[in-house]
């Protein structure tokens, strides 16, 4: 309802818009096109409206006039509507699409026809009063949309929009309100991206010239065998045309074999034709024919013009706002690892935030659409065990958020927002990195975090110890999971982490002096066997353990990347 209107043709993979350039044309058919992706490859619903009465488009939407009374506005003075999906004219007796409910000339379908012939850049909904406007058919009635059933429907009503199909256009599968009937099928924008496509057609398609039209249908036993049109009696025959270098129909481009066959065709300026003896594009001026391309160069433009199209889609979609990097995944299917906005409550003007989504698996966490939360930098005390960033709502840096495994620290409103089902865990050192997953539902890490209450989980000391080469734990304890601290300590400052492991050489939890992951002590609150040392380099993410573990005292600052999906 917001789509603008402006004076350029509509390129049918370009931004959505409409054009208002063709306002004052007539037009005979009105078509309707909706598909799932971003092109014709899964098309839903396609038909078209065949007018009594060419009619200019900016007076598409009838008002008390052509079946359409005074109430409803709409597509009126129909002939018939054909089904371009099952190719069949599906009903004779349809009167009216019915688009809104009718307030004002200048407000809904009145300014959606001022739209077709003046630009609207905020589109007909400009006043936000107009909360319906459809395009629909029924094969049981001769009005469908707004408050009848319909065959088939693309649009809004009372600003709830989608579009309504069935497996044919044999029923009404169709009810107001976005309702399915008789097993049909309805789409939201909630559900999948939904795309529609109108075009218009001035007059039916003519024959310029009588020549023999020669083309190609796969016979018996999957050969290519020819066929032509007969040119006195129109009656499709088999074989080739009867002379040589006659000229071929293909999608509205004259074939000819070579210079002398051009020759044959008509001087009407503004026609193709292809030449196969040097694989020329040709377009007939005034006086002579002019090269557009060699077919090299239309397959290249082709080539490059599908490729922008695919980055202007993938860019189209990045604008848009995801209740997650997994929801972002999910709708575009080959996104790349990059920045997506993120719906967030803490930014309520805009409504999102700016978030790095990583699009893939990582070694360890298989899959893509990865949300990121925090990154913790284990040399410094931003993120300790003690600090409120663990339990508040306030980001850290979160221009740190929008880049991949870098080292720079951010806490992003994704901490707080985003519900999850899985946590991946990152660790780099000396630019070796190493992921684990963990299975865990919650409805964002803040409500597991902030009020310092622990929750288990039992992935194990090997999983945690695998994100650290060489690193190690105290033999016993083994407590794991979220605000993980002793239940019982019989020292001052037991070892403890927001997420992660710690152990102890006693075969208790009550004075682990080691541990493993997000969150640890502040270095002046460390201590080793209960014994505070004077100075030692901070460690609030990655493995710190003495007193006796296997392998060796430990002190391993990292570099911890906090993802969840």
């Amino acid at each position: 309802m917001d789509v603008p209107s402006d004076s350029t043709l509509v390129h049918p993979l370009d931004l959505r818009h409409w054009s208002s350039s063709f306002g004052e044309k007539k037009i005979l058919d009105f078509r309707v096109q909706i598909a799932t992706p971003k092109s014709w490859s899964d098309t839903k619903a396609h038909w078209y409206y065949r007018f009594n009465t060419p009619r200019k488009l900016s007076n598409l939407l009838l008002f008390n006039h052509g079946d359409c009374d005074s109430h409803h506005p709409g597509v009126g003075d129909v002939k018939f509507v054909k089904d371009l999906q099952d190719n069949v004219v599906v009903t004779k007796k349809f009167e009216c699409s019915r688009f809104d409910v009718h307030f004002h000339k200048s407000l809904g379908w009145g300014k959606m026809n001022e739209c077709f012939r003046t630009p609207c850049k905020a589109g007909f909904n400009y006043l936000k009063l107009a909360t319906s406007g459809a395009f629909s058919f029924s094969v049981e009635s001769s009005k469908s949309g707004i408050m009848n059933n319909s065959t088939k429907y693309i649009g809004c009503e009372k600003d709830k929009c989608c579009a309504c199909y069935g497996p044919s256009s044999d029923k009404d599968y169709c009810a107001p309100g976005c309702k399915a009937i008789n097993g049909g099928t309805v789409l939201t924008d909630d559900d999948t991206e939904i795309h529609a496509w109108y075009w218009i057609r001035t007059s039916l398609p003519k024959r310029v010239w009588k020549k023999c039209m020669e083309y190609e249908k796969i016979g018996d036993g999957g050969k290519t065998v020819k066929w032509h049109i007969d040119e006195y009696t129109k009656v499709p025959q088999q074989g080739p045309c009867s002379y040589p270098g006659d000229v071929r129909f293909n999608d509205g481009v004259a074939v000819v074999d070579n210079k002398e066959t051009l020759k044959k065709l008509p001087n009407i300026e503004g026609l193709l034709s292809y030449r196969t003896d040097n694989k020329d594009l040709l377009l007939r001026g005034k006086h002579s024919w002019n090269s557009m391309a060699k077919q090299n160069q239309v397959e290249r433009l082709q080539t490059e013009m599908s490729e922008l199209s695919s980055k202007l889609f993938k860019l189209e979609q990045k604008n848009k706002i995801y209740s997650s990097c997994k929801n972002a995944l999910e709708r575009i299917g080959d996104a790349t690892h990059g920045v997506y906005k993120i719906k967030s409550s803490s930014v309520v003007k805009a409504g999102y935030s700016n978030v790095y989504c990583h699009m893939t698996s990582m070694p360890g966490c298989s899959g893509g659409g990865w949300t990121l939360v925090m990154k913790v930098n284990g040399r410094k005390e931003t993120f300790y065990y003690g600090s409120s960033y663990w339990s508040n709502k306030a980001t850290y840096n979160p221009g740190g958020g929008l880049t991949g495994f870098d080292d720079q620290e951010t806490k992003l409103a994704t901490y707080w927002n985003t519900p999850f089902k899985e946590i991946c865990l990152g660790m780099k050192v000396n630019n070796d990195i190493n992921f684990i997953s963990i299975s865990y539902q919650a409805s964002s890490l803040y409500d597991v975090i902030a009020d310092g209450t622990y929750h288990g989980t039992s992935i194990g000391r090997s999983k945690w110890l695998s994100l650290i080469r060489g690193s190690g734990l105290q033999s016993h304890c083994n407590r794991e999971g979220f605000n993980v601290y002793s239940p019982n300590p019989v020292i001052a400052r037991p070892q403890v982490a927001r997420i992660g492991i710690i152990g102890n050489q006693e075969n208790e939890c009550k004075s682990p002096d080691s541990y493993f992951g997000f969150g640890g002590l502040a270095e002046h609150s460390r201590a080793y066997c209960g014994i505070m040392p004077k100075a030692k380099t901070s460690n609030t993410c990655g493995n710190s353990a003495y007193c006796s573990p296997p392998g060796g005292n430990k002190e391993i600052p990292a570099m911890g990347y906090i993802f969840i999906r």
